[in-house]
């Protein structure tokens, strides 16, 4: 989409993400008040352990 994240606003970004879900990166893993963005095994392991 040639998107520049660095220069979209919240509200803008959450509208993007609403109309093209696509652009959110998964999964999405919450501990307690940790949220890890897209898998990465070794921040995974760290998280759950």
């Amino acid at each position: 989409m040639g998107l520049d994240v660095a220069t979209l606003k919240d509200g803008e970004m959450r509208r993007l993400m609403i109309e093209e879900p696509r652009l959110m990166r998964r999964p999405v893993l919450k501990v307690g008040r940790k949220v890890l963005i897209g898998f990465n095994a070794d921040d995974w392991e760290a998280a759950l352990s």
